[in-house]
């Protein structure tokens, strides 16, 4: 999205092309449909999922990631968490891919 989003500015960028790239994840119908619409020519990956903080599940974050962006670099250089209650679970879960070189995490 747009408002209160802690990502659009790295990745949308009306005065150049960004030099950022990435890949969102909301569970939203209607919110990913203007995530969507927001992105697709931008170069982001927009997914529709709810993201499970079960390492175990086809909904972790990782096999979200391993399904919809399989050419995901695991040297990346940003993770950005905004979810309520899950976050450390999921950073977990993903700190087994990739050590991020910078992270943001919102709790909320």
């Amino acid at each position: 999205g747009v408002h209160l989003s802690n990502t659009y500015s790295l990745l949308v960028d009306n005065q150049t092309q960004s030099e950022w790239s990435g890949i969102l994840i909301e569970a939203d119908q209607q919110r990913f449909k203007e995530l969507k619409n927001l992105h697709d020519g931008l170069g982001n990956i927009s997914v529709c999922a709810e993201v499970s903080c079960d390492p175990c599940s086809p909904q972790s974050l990782l096999s979200i990631l391993k399904r919809d962006a399989p050419d995901l670099p695991h040297n990346f250089d940003l993770v950005s968490i905004d979810v309520d209650g899950m976050d450390y679970w999921i950073m977990a879960n993903i700190l087994g891919l990739s050590a991020p070189d910078g992270s943001t995490d919102s709790y909320q």
